[in-house]
């Protein structure tokens, strides 16, 4: 396992952590009993012990240790994210106070914006909860089936709805499983219905506008993908109207409850209902929250510098116009997400004289994932659409990136660029080309002797059921649209196989709604399969170096074939992947 990250050096550390280099644990686990004895509330001494029984695959015990640091340094937000890395992956099967305060304590630390790989812990222990798991059983069914009907007693309930575990969590989590996101939208409705009835617990209660505000930070992170009934439509767009045209008359509560169904972003008023709720903090953090990246890809959108020689190819243009449209992905925070580097690309990334493309950055989360990694490393990253440029110009003056060069470009007109790069990256962006292989030929143009080329190319065999959800769109006329979309997702049961249908909804692009879109309804995509691959890479010259892959995956191949330990027969991999057929699940990631 990955040894965790340790604290800076104290003097009565050191040796300790010697030992643990060494491998040396029972040396080292027997000062550090003498340390803890006369201070057992030592963080730096409980994180060395954390990284002993994590060398022993204990990882209960260390994620123990890291919430006793956590709790007993609660300033330091190393522990905590220790703690994250560590104990996020858990599954609880009996309660434990003591994790359960640790993971409180980081879901209320606002310098920890996400909890991304938390929810196995955070929603096993919710389900160790019986008040939660009777209302949770009450308003959800284990069968996939949109919408079972269901009702919620507020009154009965609020003390589980208000619990901090459940109302922190939601802020900062997303637990990607069709009855939870069911269990989420039937509290929504159920909290709307005791608001238009007049209970006065829903009208007035501050835990109840708490309550509203964990769930418009859930439903606006999903981007309003849960399905929503007429009766609660028609609610809503009073809400709205008595916003914009009696704003004196809305209340905090209705205000946050409008928030959880749809943006305030685009109320004409915005500006003047910030002014009137200044004072309320509840109401302002929304607001914050759902303001903050548009007026960020608002102002940087003038910074976009024009098309490198416009596009003529009409499905780059059905592409580039989606993701006007739609940025995607929308994102928040770097730590979500891992840039695996196999070897070969960080000696070369390393190195004080290169220069890297990313080619389709899109919103420019891998482009800033690389600058972060490589600072020193000149990027240029393009993009077709302007919207999606602006959004990455946003983030990487957020996160103070001064590395990356964001134009807006066409990869098949990349002839137009003079430069040439030791390192070019081009992820989920060819197969959505009328010709991916005429994408990839332009970017060898551009690639320098002896580069890199690190591409992302869908698979054809994992992603069967996605390929058959978007028949179905297409059969029936759905357009790429939120209502069409959230119609489509409540129907497709009824035109997919059950296998396909189980197989779309553990996806983790199903519930949010800019992946729903970009999975099931993208203007136009072309799958590969390993065969295709080799092909390619064949016609212009490359070489297969190696995938990116788990290594247990790895494993398994070198596995069933012993023979080729390097793992680049793409012959084999083929065969592999017949066996194995989600293995590319997310798509072919290799470096050529």
């Amino acid at each position: 396992m990955t040894s965790l990250e340790l604290t800076p050096d104290t003097s009565h550390l050191i040796p300790i952590r010697d030992l643990i280099a060494q491998q040396r644990y029972d040396a080292a686990e027997e000062l550090l009993d003498q340390h803890l004895a006369t201070a057992p509330n030592d963080a730096g001494s409980l994180a060395c012990q954390a990284e002993i029984h994590m060398a022993r695959q204990n990882r209960l015990a260390a994620a123990h240790c890291l919430a006793k640091a956590v709790l007993a340094a609660p300033t330091d937000h190393t522990y905590k994210k220790q703690f994250q890395r560590c104990a996020g992956s858990l599954d609880l099967k009996q309660p434990d106070d003591l994790l359960c305060a640790a993971l409180l304590d980081c879901l209320a630390c606002p310098e920890l914006p996400s909890l991304a790989g938390c929810e196995p812990l955070w929603f096993s222990l919710l389900r160790l909860r019986p008040d939660f798991v009777r209302l949770f059983r009450s308003l959800t069914q284990r069968k996939f089936i949109f919408f079972p009907p269901a009702a919620l007693s507020l009154d009965r309930n609020l003390a589980t709805l208000t619990d901090p575990l459940f109302q922190l969590g939601l802020h900062k989590i997303a637990i990607c499983w069709l009855p939870f996101e069911q269990f989420v939208t039937a509290v929504r409705r159920g909290l709307l219905s005791a608001l238009t009835s007049g209970n006065s617990k829903a009208v007035s209660s501050a835990s109840v506008l708490k309550l509203w505000a964990a769930i418009a930070a859930y439903t606006f992170r999903a981007g309003y993908i849960m399905d929503e009934t007429a009766d609660e439509r028609l609610e809503i767009d009073k809400l709205a109207h008595l916003a914009t045209s009696s704003p004196e008359r809305v209340t905090p509560t209705m205000l946050v409850a409008l928030a959880s169904y749809q943006g305030l972003a685009p109320l004409p008023n915005i500006a003047a209902l910030v002014v009137q709720f200044q004072d309320d903090v509840i109401v302002t953090d929304v607001i914050a929250a759902q303001q903050r990246d548009a007026l960020l890809v608002s102002q940087a959108r003038a910074r976009v510098l024009p098309l490198v020689a416009a596009t003529d190819d009409k499905t780059s243009q059905a592409v580039r116009q989606q993701y006007e449209a739609s940025p995607y992905p929308s994102w928040q925070h770097l730590e979500d997400f891992n840039y695996i580097f196999l070897p070969e690309e960080r000696k070369l990334l390393t190195r004080s004289d290169v220069t890297a493309l990313v080619a389709g950055c899109g919103t420019g989360m891998e482009s800033s994932l690389l600058s972060r990694a490589f600072p020193h490393l000149p990027i240029l990253a393009i993009d077709l659409s302007a919207s999606s440029l602006a959004y990455a110009l946003a983030k990487a003056d957020q996160l103070s990136l001064t590395n990356i060069n964001y134009r807006q470009a066409d990869i098949l007109k990349l002839s137009s660029l003079l430069e040439t790069f030791d390192y070019i990256h081009s992820f989920g962006v060819l197969h959505h080309m009328q010709e991916p292989e005429r994408g990839l030929e332009s970017l060898v143009q551009r690639l320098k002797p002896g580069g890199i080329l690190d591409l992302g190319l869908y698979s054809s065999r994992a992603r069967r059921a996605v390929t058959s959800a978007r028949q179905a769109v297409a059969r029936y006329g759905y357009q790429p649209d939120l209502n069409n979309m959230r119609r489509f997702r409540k129907c497709c049961s009824r035109y997919l196989s059950r296998a396909d249908y189980v197989s779309l909804v553990t996806w983790y692009d199903y519930f949010f709604l800019d992946m729903y879109r970009d999975l099931v309804f993208h203007a136009h995509e072309d799958q590969f399969d390993l065969p295709r691959v080799q092909s390619a890479l064949k016609a212009f010259g490359l070489e297969f170096a190696g995938f990116k892959l788990p290594p247990d995956i790895l494993a398994q191949y070198q596995a069933m074939f012993p023979t080729d330990m390097s793992a680049l027969n793409l012959d084999n991999w083929h065969q592999f992947e017949q066996r194995h057929p989600d293995t590319f699940a997310e798509c072919y990631k290799f470096i050529c």
